[in-house]
């Protein structure tokens, strides 16, 4: 079971050497839109060997045993009452028929230092299912924003060939 992940970023000839330097279960991604950028995920339920402050406690997940796909990382800040809402949005998501069409699978996780920030990892399907559903008025993630901003911070990963 997933109990926490941790993120670093940065070049992909670094994030391999850590990939290749740690026996861990991680995934290594690419940025879908910023040519370069690369990222590490350690899923290993283990202390972080990255030296950042992207450090979370899993809360929920649905099919995160499946990771292949196109993926999304939104950086949400919730306030008490933003996660009530919140949750009960992830909440329906939890019965298939209520998901996001192509939605393959989710990772909520909360900041084990930022108590009000959280990470939503989708994963969807394909990247057609995804830009749909991101451009759809049924997007309810969108109403989220980020450290007092009025939107999310977002970005698109694939996995690392």
């Amino acid at each position: 079971m997933l109990k926490s992940i941790s993120l670093t970023f940065g070049p992909e000839e670094q994030l391999k050497s850590i990939l290749d330097n740690n026996d861990r279960k991680m995934l290594m991604m690419r940025s879908d839109s910023v040519p370069g950028k690369f990222s590490l995920m350690d899923l290993s339920n283990e202390d972080s060997v990255f030296h950042t402050d992207l450090n979370y406690d899993v809360l929920q997940t649905i099919n995160a045993d499946k990771l292949e796909g196109y993926f999304e990382f939104r950086y949400i800040t919730l306030d008490t009452e933003e996660q009530k809402v919140f949750n009960s949005l992830i909440g329906k998501w939890q019965k298939l028929d209520n998901r996001p069409l192509g939605l393959s699978g989710l990772m909520v996780a909360r900041s084990k230092t930022k108590n009000y920030d959280f990470l939503v990892i989708s994963i969807w399907k394909d990247q057609r299912s995804y830009v749909e559903w991101k451009n759809s008025r049924n997007n309810e993630l969108k109403q989220f924003g980020y450290g007092g901003n009025k939107e999310a911070i977002v970005s698109q990963y694939v996995l690392k060939d």
